[in-house]
């Protein structure tokens, strides 16, 4: 059979993307997965998810704003030989909230990354190098070429949703060639562990985005992309907005949108402009 290229099924994410990497083995949404692929269920997500993006194209839009609210369980993962790291397993409500949330958001978020990654050296883009290659009524199975090296990888709901570019980890960053250069060009190194930072992030400053002088979100009534994340974050951490979930790749997505925007206004400054000179989104 010819290989097809095909757009992932989005209810994938829920299994690439939403749970710790530090997990047990034990523990899986792929029970869930396979009850909400059921045809009955399935049917059942894409209405509500049309209605979602009904509400999204209206200006006056209200999403995910009732009965959304959940607390993820929040464990301890040893970090290094004298310390721990608090993760958190987000609930199946709430792994249904940022399902949906993609379902809206998807191409806003990848646009968004693409005129703004000029500092990244981890951001997301869309996979467009899987092919279809078997269906059944549980599951999608895909293939990937990666390279002849490696040569190709099945993927089926397994790895990242997104394509990581240009570098999967700080890891691949620091043992690239790029990393060598530039330990030749500059003189000086600073490092700064921003994972640190995730509890501390506030999930009120996504709307600042859109106007810096927001002081309650919640009177803002559009559904933009900024004000969506803003009610995600806090719904899928017990309504509180000091701080983000830690553990899912979906966090990381959604601090390096923040990060960017930071790097964003950060290159004005130093080119003496300022956000009443140019347009900045």
């Amino acid at each position: 059979m010819a290989r097809e290229g095909i757009e992932r099924n989005k209810l994938d994410y829920i299994l690439t993307d939403l749970l710790p990497v530090e997990l047990s083995g034990r523990f899986s949404y792929r029970p869930f997965y396979e009850f909400l692929m059921e045809k009955e269920h399935k049917e059942e997500l894409d209405n509500i998810a049309e209605k979602i993006k009904e509400l999204c194209a209206e200006s006056n839009g209200r999403l995910f704003e009732h009965g959304w609210g959940t607390m993820p369980l929040r464990y301890d993962i040893q970090k290094g030989n004298d310390s721990l790291r608090k993760m958190s397993l987000i609930q199946p409500l709430a792994a249904l909230n940022i399902y949906f949330f993609i379902e809206c958001y998807q191409k806003d978020i990848l646009r968004f990354f693409k005129d703004n990654h000029r500092f990244s050296i981890r951001y997301h883009k869309a996979c467009n190098d899987l092919y279809y290659q078997m269906r059944s009524k549980k599951y999608i199975k895909y293939i990937r070429k990666i390279t002849k090296k490696i040569g190709k990888s099945t993927i089926s709901q397994t790895g990242r949703y997104f394509k990581i570019y240009p570098f999967e980890s700080l890891n691949a960053f620091t043992s690239s060639a790029l990393w060598r250069m530039n330990n030749y060009q500059y003189q000086y190194f600073a490092k700064v562990d921003y994972k640190s930072c995730f509890d501390s992030i506030y999930s009120h400053a996504y709307t600042w985005i859109i106007d810096r002088y927001v002081i309650d979100p919640r009177s803002m009534s559009n559904a933009s992309l900024f004000t969506s994340i803003d009610k995600v974050l806090m719904n899928i951490n017990g309504k509180s907005s000091n701080g983000i979930v830690v553990g899912p790749e979906y966090s990381r997505m959604i601090a390096e949108i923040l990060l960017q925007q930071i790097d964003k206004e950060v290159y004005m400054l130093l080119l003496g402009i300022t956000r009443g000179q140019v347009p900045m989104w």
